[in-house]
């Protein structure tokens, strides 16, 4: 039990304190397809802290660029705009999904492959990096699931 409370402890001190209330969950960074030059990244984070956060721009191994975009509805039409920052308040979760908040990933130095995995780091406005492990695969466009008749 001592040796367990130790452990945590030493676990818990060796991480800045707002490292342990920024969680991400479900990263995946979509292998590139043959022939294009930008690929996207989705997960989940939760800002468990009491303080604001500010996401300014992300690193992904294997990437020279990533940038954080939005899908907006702009007269009628869907449009992806990049974002300089990104703030999560206090408690919020915020999920980079298709359709809304992700990553674009864009001049790969190595190939991304299916079945691997590759770190991930988010900037904070602060100087403080959030990091995660995300898996690399293969996501379905959202052509492939309509069906005509």
């Amino acid at each position: 039990m001592l040796r367990k409370l130790v452990f945590s402890t030493i676990l818990f001190l060796s991480v800045p304190l707002w490292a342990q209330s920024v969680k991400i969950d479900d990263a995946k960074v979509r292998a590139f397809i043959p022939g294009t030059s930008s690929s996207v990244a989705y997960f989940s984070l939760h800002n468990q802290g009491d303080k604001e956060i500010t996401i300014v721009g992300a690193q992904i191994e294997g990437l020279n660029r990533v940038e954080i975009h939005h899908h907006i509805e702009k007269n009628g039409m869907m449009k992806m705009v990049q974002l300089k920052s990104l703030s999560v308040n206090a408690g919020e979760k915020v999920i980079f999904q298709p359709g809304g908040l992700h990553l674009m990933l864009f001049e790969p130095t190595a190939n991304l492959i299916i079945g691997e995995q590759v770190s991930v780091t988010l900037l904070l406005e602060s100087g403080d990096k959030v990091k995660a492990t995300a898996d690399i695969v293969k996501l379905v466009t959202e052509s492939h699931h309509h069906h005509h008749h």
